[in-house]
């Protein structure tokens, strides 16, 4: 494999290359998913339910209490 692609660059070094830099991407790839916050479900909101005080997370489509069953309105989700 000691065929030259370009002026030094043999068919070796080239290789070796691009296998270094997939290893990289796959590296920085796994890290940034690691290290990566979990983002708010866009589908479940964290509500106060005024009518029993009961607090959790309920569907944004359902906005019913699971306790009492009242309807929780229109309410934006809050960050804990």
């Amino acid at each position: 494999m000691d065929i030259t692609i370009l002026d030094n660059i043999t068919v070796q070094a080239a290789v070796a290359l691009i296998g270094a830099s997939v290893i990289i991407s796959i590296t920085v790839f796994t890290i940034r998913r690691i290290i990566k916050k979990r983002r708010e479900n866009r589908h479940v909101q964290f509500v106060h339910c005024t009518s029993c005080s009961w607090k959790g997370n309920v569907s944004r489509y359902a906005g019913r209490c699971p306790q009492c069953n009242q309807p929780l309105g229109d309410q934006k989700a809050r960050v804990r």
